[in-house]
C-alpha cells in the first residue's frame, strides 16, 4: 500500500517540523528543571536607573541605592504560579559590588552580601501562587552584571521535624531563643533548618529586620547560608509571615550537636523552628 501523494507530502513536511523543533527542545534534566527567566527583566523602579541587554545574553544593571530590576510575571492568564519551583538563583558575571535583595511583589525573599557571583535562596514555605513581579535590589549606586536568572523545579519532598513551637520575641537583640544539643541527634549534613517568624507588632519602621543563628554559647554562626549574612553573621529576611532557611554543612550538625542552637535578631517574632530533611 502506498501513500497518495498528498498525504505523503504532509507526512514529510509534519517530520520535518518535528525534526526542527526537536533542535530547540532542552534536552537535558537540568534543563527541564530550570525556568529561565532572564529575558523577562526589562523594569527599573526608578527613572535614573538603567538596563543594558548585552549580545551575549547578560544584563549590565546601572543602580541606584535601594531601587530595583524587575520583571513582569504577569501573562493573559493572570500573576504566575511558582508553586512547582523550590529556589530561584541569580548568576552574576562579575562579583557584586554591595548587598542584594530578591524580591517577589514586595516580599523579600533573600538577601546576599557583596562579592558574590551566584546566590540562590530557597521558596520553601513561601505563597508561590501568585507572583506578579520578581524584582533585585541593590544597596548603593553601582553597576552589576547578571548572567541569568532562574528558578529550579521541586524534585525532593522534605519532610519536617519539629525542634521548638512557642512566641519568643527577639524585639531590639533582647530576646533570645536555645534549643538543646539532643534536639539535633538526627540532623546530617544537607539537611535544613527552618526558623518560622511572624511580624513584632512593636517593630520600628526601620526597613530591615534580621535572624542570627548562632551556636549556643559561642559567638560562632552557621555557616551554611554565609553568603546571605552581612559582616555581624546576620540574615536580613521580610518583616511579616515568614522563615529563615538556613542549610546545615558537616561543621554545622557537629557543633548543633556538641552546643545546640542560639537565635537572637532584631524585632522579630520566632512561633516555630523545626528540621528540614
Amino acid at each position: 500500500m502506498t501513500l497518495k501523494p498528498i498525504l505523503k507530502d504532509i507526512l514529510v513536511a509534519v517530520i520535518a517540523v518535528m525534526a526542527m523543533t526537536s533542535c530547540f527542545l532542552p534536552h537535558s534534566t537540568e534543563d527541564d528543571n530550570k525556568y529561565d527567566i532572564t529575558d523577562k527583566f526589562g523594569l527599573t523602579w526608578n527613572a535614573d536607573e538603567t538596563m543594558v541587554k548585552n549580545a551575549d545574553g547578560t544584563i549590565s544593571f546601572h543602580a541606584r541605592a535601594w531601587g530595583g530590576l524587575a520583571a513582569s510575571m504577569v501573562s493573559v492568564d493572570g500573576p504566575a504560579d511558582f508553586s512547582p519551583y523550590e529556589s530561584i538563583v541569580v548568576e552574576f558575571s562579575k562579583p557584586t559590588p554591595c548587598i542584594t535583595q530578591i524580591i517577589f511583589n514586595e516580599q523579600i525573599i533573600s538577601w546576599g552580601k557583596a562579592e558574590i557571583t551566584r546566590l540562590e535562596a530557597s521558596l520553601y514555605g513561601f505563597d508561590l501562587r501568585q507572583i506578579q513581579q520578581v524584582a533585585l535590589q541593590f544597596s548603593k549606586d553601582c553597576t552589576v552584571d547578571i548572567s541569568r536568572i532562574y528558578l529550579v523545579k521541586t524534585t525532593y519532598e522534605w519532610q519536617s521535624t519539629q525542634l521548638w513551637e512557642g512566641s519568643c520575641k527577639l524585639g531590639n537583640w533582647t530576646g533570645s531563643l536555645t534549643i538543646r544539643p539532643e534536639k539535633f541527634d538526627i540532623a546530617v549534613a544537607g539537611d535544613m533548618l527552618e526558623i518560622k517568624t511572624i511580624m513584632d507588632k512593636n517593630s520600628p519602621e526601620l526597613g530591615y529586620w534580621q535572624i542570627k543563628t548562632e551556636i549556643s554559647d559561642t559567638q560562632d554562626v552557621l555557616i551554611g547560608n554565609q553568603d546571605h549574612l552581612n559582616e555581624w553573621g546576620c540574615a536580613s529576611i521580610d518583616k511579616g509571615t515568614c522563615s529563615l532557611l538556613v542549610p546545615l554543612t558537616a561543621r554545622d550538625v557537629a557543633r548543633l550537636q556538641s552546643h545546640g542552637l542560639h537565635i537572637v535578631g532584631f524585632y522579630k517574632v520566632v512561633t516555630q523552628v523545626n528540621l528540614l530533611q
